[in-house]
C-alpha cells in the first residue's frame, strides 16, 4: 500500500485508529496544514567581502574564534577557513610552556618531580609538560606499574 508523504494530522490520526469507512474519510479535512515542525533548520549566513575584512581585523586585534562565531553567526570552521584563505596566521590556543620553561621543566623532571607537579607549577596539564619534554628529547620515565619495553 502506498503512503502519504506528508499526511494531514487529522488524516494520520484517523488512519492510525483503523477507520476505513468512506463517511469518516469525507469528514477529515483535506486542506489541513501540511507544515510539520521537523525541528530547527540550519541557517546559513554567508559573509560578504566587507564582513570578511571585519572578521580578519577583529581576529588580528585579539578577538577569539569563539567570539567571532557569536558575533558573525557562522560556524567555527567557517571562521577558520576565512582566516586560512586570507593568510592570517593562527594564534596558539590553550596554555603552553614558554621557550624558557621546557629547559627548567626538564631539570625538575630529572630531579624526580612528576609531570603533574611540574604542570601545576607552570599552570599547564601533565600531558602538555610531557609533550614539551619529548620535543626537548627528555626521556620520560615509565608510569608506576607499567612494564617498560
Amino acid at each position: 500500500m502506498g503512503r502519504l508523504s506528508n499526511p494531514p494530522v487529522d488524516f494520520a490520526h484517523v488512519c492510525d485508529k483503523g477507520v476505513r469507512d468512506l463517511e469518516c474519510r469525507v469528514q477529515v479535512s483535506t486542506g489541513a496544514d501540511h507544515s510539520t515542525e521537523y525541528g530547527h533548520r540550519q541557517v546559513q549566513n554567508r559573509l560578504g567581502p566587507h564582513d570578511i575584512e571585519k572578521l580578519i581585523t577583529a581576529y588580528t586585534n585579539g578577538d577569539s574564534v569563539g567570539r567571532l562565531v557569536d558575533c558573525f553567526k557562522v560556524n567555527r570552521t567557517t571562521v577558520l577557513a576565512h582566516l586560512d584563505r586570507n593568510g592570517v596566521p593562527r594564534r596558539q590556543t590553550g596554555p603552553k610552556l614558554s621557550d624558557k620553561h621546557p629547559a627548567e621543566a626538564g631539570d625538575l623532571y630529572r630531579d624526580g618531580l612528576s609531570l603533574a607537579a611540574i604542570g601545576h607549577r607552570f599552570g599547564v596539564t601533565a600531558s602538555t609538560v610531557g609533550k614539551a619534554l619529548r620535543r626537548a628529547n627528555v626521556q620520560i620515565r615509565p608510569r608506576r606499574g607499567w612494564v617498560s619495553d
